[in-house]
């Protein structure tokens, strides 16, 4: 009787603990998986290719810090989709100044898109950055863990200066001074589960370097540490 009384006691007990090791350490991580809103600066041109009340166009080949071939990269501030949106910048000879786009979009992932979230800017992060950069080929698309994903969120990165060591860090907001995250689409199918809401055409100072919008005081740019 004693033994069978261990058995019914330790079976829900062990059952118990399966189930709390598969939920997530942290509530962030399920964030991305449910509805949320991002924005991104995009080019004036681009606009033709996100529409209000439609998914996002797949943008052009470029290598970035998850994909070397495309990807749809989102902040969930709109501040620093601003900030980075001026040096996609038309040129305006009339005013010296250009004009950009900041596209609001809704995040609602299909079921079936498969996510993958780096909580920090740790050696795997880095190390799949720098092959996102440095791929032998386009055709050659890093994996995670031996696997593709559609929707990768993690650090936004910055070149650390060779003398301070090189390699990649975490970038950080010029606006706010935080450290930056963004979500990035990296397969068509996930690009589904982005709606675009509103789009705005900005003709601002130039951030990166220029005179700065009114009341906003830019912090220090990154530096490795």
């Amino acid at each position: 009787m004693i033994a069978s009384k261990a058995i019914f006691f330790v079976l829900p007990f062990l059952l118990c603990l399966t189930i709390a090791a598969a939920l997530p350490v942290h509530p962030d991580q399920l964030a991305v998986r449910e509805t949320g809103t991002y924005y991104r600066a995009i080019e004036v041109v681009e606009m033709l290719t996100n529409q209000v009340g439609h998914h996002p166009g797949k943008p052009k080949n470029k290598p970035g810090d998850f994909s070397n071939q495309w990807g749809y990269y989102m902040f969930p501030s709109k501040v620093d989709a601003i900030f980075w949106g001026n040096q996609f910048k038309t040129p305006n000879q009339e005013s010296g100044k250009g004009q950009f786009a900041v596209v609001e979009l809704e995040w609602s992932p299909p079921a079936g898109v498969t996510f993958y979230e780096f909580t920090s800017p740790d050696n795997q992060w880095e190390a799949f950055v720098a092959a996102n950069y440095h791929a032998t080929t386009m055709a050659d698309r890093p994996k995670l863990a031996g696997k593709d994903y559609s929707a990768i969120q993690g650090p936004m990165s910055f070149n650390v200066d060779p003398s301070d060591g090189g390699g990649y860090a975490q970038e950080k907001s010029q606006v706010t001074g935080k450290p930056l995250t963004q979500l990035a689409i990296v397969a068509v199918d996930g690009l589904e589960g982005v709606t675009v809401k509103n789009v705005e055409i900005y003709n601002g100072a130039d951030w990166q370097g220029g005179p700065k919008p009114k009341g906003v005081t830019l912090a220090p740019k990154s530096a490795a540490t």
